[in-house]
């Protein structure tokens, strides 16, 4: 699954910008966890906008409901093998990230979905960043600095920007099965209008975090923001054909960056 590959380098980046020990469980953790979240979630969470929005997507679902349950489950016994070797802080922290993974899962709920998805994004962004900067600290047992905190921070404004992206793909199926995204709330402008803002404040926060004391590592997240920059400057690319690859690629990029930054 790309989107778990996306993550592992993601944390993988965390040792160069935040110049903290690579830790390659937390690497492999990273991209199982996901596998798992994102297969469970295609698994249990097929939502009745699914088959105009990702007809392909839902359509493999459907067909191979028994191989996605496999993955499922190989990849959260994974995870919860390699958690095991972690010191107990590091368990204690990941504790933390599986209730918010929880207070995701609780959209499965009918009566709940109307509240939780709005915070969705929220949700995500929150995962994203803390497993890819939050934990690797604790792994190491540092503090976040206050660089560290811009870091924290921008990846989860890159994240919320992404998901709205993917919302704004899915605009019309969401809007016609009565899915009351923010997209689906502010409309095509407003959702590009808050992406922009978004991009904007990650940006900033880099420079302004990193800019005096450690520049060239603000870098590699700066390319994703200018990545989703690009996906932005034009508007009516066919966001249902790209969406998946460049907002995915678009997070992944720090890790190819700060591999390549580490020289040999």
């Amino acid at each position: 699954m790309f989107v778990a590959g996306v993550a592992a380098a993601l944390t993988a980046s965390s040792a160069w910008v935040c110049a903290l020990p690579l830790a390659w469980p937390l690497v492999a953790l990273a991209g199982l966890a996901t596998a798992a979240v994102y297969g469970a979630d295609r698994l249990f969470d097929a939502a009745p906008a699914d088959a105009a929005n990702v007809p392909a997507r839902a359509a493999w679902v459907a067909a191979h409901r028994r191989l996605l349950g496999v993955q499922v489950l190989l990849a959260s016994a994974g995870t919860a093998a390699l958690a095991l070797t972690l010191p107990l802080r590091t368990q204690l922290a990941l504790l933390v990230l599986g209730g918010c993974t929880g207070l995701y899962g609780l959209r499965l709920v009918p009566v709940l979905r109307r509240f939780l998805t709005p915070i969705k994004p929220l949700t995500i962004g929150a995962l994203w960043a803390g497993g890819s900067v939050w934990i690797p600290h604790v792994q190491a047992g540092l503090p976040l600095g206050l660089d560290d905190g811009a870091v924290l921070a921008a990846r989860a404004l890159h994240v919320v920007c992404g998901c709205l992206l993917f919302d704004l793909r899915d605009l019309a199926g969401d809007a016609a099965s009565g899915e009351r995204t923010w997209a689906a709330r502010w409309g095509r402008r407003g959702t590009l209008g808050v992406c922009w803002g978004l991009v904007g404040a990650a940006a900033a926060l880099l420079v302004l975090g990193l800019g005096r004391e450690a520049p060239q590592r603000a870098l590699p997240d700066l390319v994703t923001s200018a990545a989703f920059a690009a996906l932005l400057v034009r508007p009516r690319v066919d966001l249902r054909r790209y969406c998946a690859l460049g907002v995915d690629g678009a997070l992944g990029l720090p890790g190819l960056v700060a591999w390549l930054l580490s020289g040999p």
